[in-house]
Parts: C-alpha cells; structure tokens; sequence
C-alpha cells in the first residue's frame, strides 16, 4: 500500500514527478505510517530519472564579462504596468538602466503608444 502511495503522490501524470522536499510535503499532509520520512527519500532517490540528472552540472565554459564602462554601452529598457492609475493618470512606468554609468531613470506614461515611447524616450541624456 506505501508503495502504491508513493507513486500517486509523485509519479502520476498529475502528481508532478517532485523532488524529494515537495513529495514528503505532499505524502505527509494526506498519509502517515512509522518512517514514512525515509521511505519517501529512498523511493525518491531511487527514481531513474533523479539517478540520472541529480547533481549533473552542465559543462560550460567560463564566461567573462564585457567591462561596460561607458554610457549607452549597455542599456536596460523596460515598461511597468498596467497599474493603477495617478492622480495625474499615469498607468505605466518607462525604466531605463544605464549599466556603463549605473544611472537608472524612470518615467510615468499614461500609454505605451509608439508616440509616446518616442518622446519619452528622446528626454535621455548623458547630462
């Protein structure tokens, strides 16, 4: 009966195929029996698919980063919202990080028409 506890709770299409942490969250808030900690980390551990992927790092080569160190080099643009909207009915938020000078800049907009990213946009300076 455990056993078949523990395929429903992790390996079913439905069940989500858990980690170890998540499974005893889910076995132990509908199931209890003595040791029922250790059973769900054996038969976890002992899943074929764990074996395999566990504690496997990609081999990657080491990046190293570009040294960003002058303005426009490298720019983080983005818009916040919809939210709600101001007294002066703005609903989005125009962000911009400069990584070269580490200036951050944000904007309210009341859209986020072509137009009007235009000319908000434009009011970017290096002064």
């Amino acid at each position: 009966m455990r056993q078949e506890v523990l395929q429903a709770c992790r390996d079913s299409p439905i069940a989500g195929h858990l980690g170890i942490n998540a499974t005893k969250k889910r076995v132990c808030s509908r199931f209890s029996w003595p040791g029922i900690i250790r059973d769900v980390n054996k038969y976890v551990k002992s899943c074929d698919v764990i074996q395999r992927n566990c504690n496997k790092l990609p081999n990657l080569p080491i990046q190293i980063a570009d040294i960003i160190d002058k303005p426009f080099d490298n720019v983080a643009i983005d818009i916040v919202g919809p939210m709600m909207m101001s007294d002066s009915k703005n609903r989005f938020i125009l962000t911009l990080f400069d990584a070269g000078t580490r200036w951050p800049e944000a904007v309210p907009l009341k859209s986020i028409s072509k137009q009007m990213l235009l000319t908000r946009f434009s009011t970017f300076s290096l002064d």
